[in-house]
C-alpha cells in the first residue's frame, strides 16, 4: 500500500481570510513557529494561524501592539509597546521572550500590512517570514476579501 503524502494544496479556499489562515498554519508547521498574525495598519486582526478562543485572544493583542513594535517605530516606543504588550501575554499565562517576536511590514494593493511572526530566533524564521509575506500576497491578489466564509 502506498501512503500518499499531505498534500498543503488540498486547503483551499477563495475566501481571502480562510485562504491566508490556511496559508500562515502551513509556514508556521513547516518552519516550526508558535504563530502569525497579519494585522492591518491599525492594528486590526486580517489573519492568524490559530482558531482557537485563546489563540484569536492573543491574535488580536498581537494585532493591536504590531504598529508600535514595527521596525520603522523608535526603539524606546517600541520597548513601551513590548512592556505593555508583555505584561498582557503574562496575564494570559503566555511567555514569550523579546526576541522571538518580530513584526514586518509589507504592501499589498497599497495597503500597509504588519506580519507578527512568534517563535523562535533563527534564520530559518526568517525564511519563513519571508514566505508567509509572499503567501499573503499570492493570495490577496488571487481571491475575493467578500466571498463567502
Amino acid at each position: 500500500m502506498q501512503v500518499m503524502p499531505f498534500d498543503r494544496r488540498r486547503r483551499r479556499s477563495i475566501n481571502r481570510s480562510d485562504a491566508l489562515h490556511y496559508q500562515l498554519v502551513q509556514v508556521a508547521e513547516d518552519f516550526d513557529l508558535d504563530m502569525f498574525v497579519v494585522a492591518d495598519e491599525l492594528g486590526e486582526l486580517v489573519a492568524t494561524s490559530t482558531r482557537s478562543h485563546d489563540g484569536t485572544e492573543i491574535s488580536n493583542l498581537f494585532a493591536l501592539f504590531s504598529p508600535m513594535l514595527v521596525e520603522s517605530r523608535s526603539a524606546s516606543a517600541q520597548d513601551r509597546a513590548r512592556g505593555v504588550l508583555f505584561g498582557h501575554l503574562e496575564e494570559l499565562g503566555m511567555f514569550w521572550e523579546a526576541d522571538e517576536i518580530v513584526v514586518r511590514e509589507f504592501h499589498v494593493d497599497g495597503e500597509k500590512m504588519l506580519l507578527v511572526g512568534i517563535g523562535e530566533a533563527t534564520t530559518m524564521r526568517e525564511v519563513g517570514i519571508y514566505r508567509a509575506i509572499l503567501g499573503a500576497r499570492r493570495i490577496w491578489d488571487q481571491t475575493d476579501h467578500r466571498a463567502a466564509a
